[in-house]
């Protein structure tokens, strides 16, 4: 079994990440996501390198790229 671990910030930020208008648009909380995570520096597809970490793309949009590291202290 493989497991990913959130905490409640992580959790806060893909929420504004998949819903940002949840509190008025109640249709975005249909939005799916996938979850990764990577343990070493990779190259994303815009060339920059990102840290290790749980990151997250919109199912129907990958296309639109990937957020995170999430739950990182801003």
């Amino acid at each position: 079994m493989s497991t990913i671990s959130l905490n409640g910030q992580a959790l806060l930020e893909l929420l504004e990440f998949i819903a940002p208008d949840h509190e008025t648009d109640k249709d975005q909380l249909e939005t799916e996501f996938c979850l990764f995570e990577k343990t070493d520096p990779f190259e994303a597809s815009d060339g920059s390198i990102m840290k290790p970490g749980v990151y997250a793309y919109l199912t129907e949009y990958p296309e639109e790229g990937i957020y995170g590291p999430l739950g990182e202290p801003e």
